[in-house]
């Protein structure tokens, strides 16, 4: 389990979904997993990543990630909405947005997600091929300013589509609050 305040790349897509007020809020990382149910069209490979603190105190998802992909037609962000970690119960699917073209998505500069691409090692950059070490990937934080979501815990799956098929799944669960701060 990991703390950060303001918010990381899968917290990111919440509030770019839900376009609440801004304030200051924490995210409480609790896992991240491959998820992806087939190994026949698998094009990344996430099983071995974790969440975990770099000496800087950034939050990063470590590990060694494989990844052959050509290009990023489309992903999809799946988001399911509980009342508290504990309350599986509660569980409910909130929201699904899908980007076309993700190549755009990882080359931009300037976003929270293009320090953790580009410290990977290799940088990453379309086409993603290869091994890549993500013990020195970071989201930057102080990147474009994001609103909060509290008082819950979330289920974020990402899933990338090539030729109608899913071929890359990863699941981040964290719980978003308010900032001790306030």
């Amino acid at each position: 389990m990991l703390v950060c305040e303001k918010f990381s790349i899968f917290c990111y897509f919440l509030c770019v979904i839900l376009w609440e007020e801004a304030g200051a809020s924490s995210c409480v990382f609790e896992s991240i997993q491959d998820c992806l149910e087939t190994e026949n069209n698998r094009k990344c490979d996430a099983r071995n990543l974790t969440v975990g603190v770099l000496e800087s105190g950034k939050w990063a998802i470590l590990g060694k990630l494989y990844v052959d992909l050509d290009g990023i037609p489309l992903t999809k962000f799946e988001l399911t909405r509980c009342l508290s970690r504990q309350q599986s119960e509660s569980c409910m699917y909130f929201a699904s947005v899908s980007y076309k073209d993700g190549c755009q998505k990882v080359e931009a500069k300037g976003e929270m997600w293009s320090s953790f691409l580009g410290n990977a090692e290799p940088e990453m950059k379309c086409p993603i091929k290869g091994e890549f070490s993500l013990e020195k990937s970071f989201i930057d934080l102080e990147a474009n300013g994001l609103p909060a979501l509290e008082g819950f815990y979330w289920k974020v799956k990402m899933m990338i589509y090539q030729q109608g098929k899913p071929v890359c799944c990863v699941q981040i669960d964290v719980t978003t609050g308010k900032s001790q701060n306030n």
